[in-house]
């Protein structure tokens, strides 16, 4: 477990989470949401390969437990940038949890948590702009926009869109 908060666990993926992962990336609007790939249709051996990836690259993901059900509900994504002390993330979560505070709360853990035990001084992110829920949450946690730019991969659904980029300065 990499932390808590009163109601989420924020912890390493496992094997046991696969369903609960499938629930999340088999939703199309969340794939488009998330960065414009398609959902997985069924546990096949492509999904299967994808997870057992996931759970391997333990340092890139964090998961999102609830803890009143024992639920993962959110993968949060870390990722190392070219910049010295720098980090992106991102995140998805389950459908069926959204607007409940559980994302922000997960986000702000995480935050504190990078800004106490790492030598990570910014992080970035970045949102579709038609993704409004997902860029309020940014701009709530304190991320503040730096750019935006028409995405060189072309959305399924909508064609050319627009990425916004954000920044947030820690320590």
């Amino acid at each position: 477990m990499y932390t808590q908060t009163e109601r989420l666990l924020l912890r390493s993926p496992s094997k046991e989470d696969k369903d609960d992962f499938f629930d999340i990336v088999s939703d199309r609007q969340t794939c488009l949401d998330d960065g414009g790939y398609e959902p997985y249709l069924k546990k096949d051996t492509k999904f299967e390969k994808d997870y057992d990836r996931i759970v391997k690259e333990v340092q890139e993901r964090i998961f999102v437990e609830l803890k009143e059900n024992n639920k993962m509900i959110a993968a949060l994504h870390i990722m190392h940038t070219s910049k010295k002390n720098c980090m992106e993330i991102g995140f998805c979560m389950n459908k069926s949890y959204r607007r409940k505070g559980y994302m922000e709360e997960a986000l702000r853990a995480l935050i504190s948590l990078l800004d106490k035990q790492s030598d990570v001084t910014t992080l970035f992110a970045s949102a579709y702009s038609y993704n409004l829920a997902s860029n309020n949450l940014l701009k709530k946690i304190g991320f503040k926009e730096i750019a935006n730019r028409t995405s060189t991969q072309m959305h399924p659904l909508l064609g050319e869109t627009t990425i916004l980029y954000y920044e947030l300065h820690l320590k």
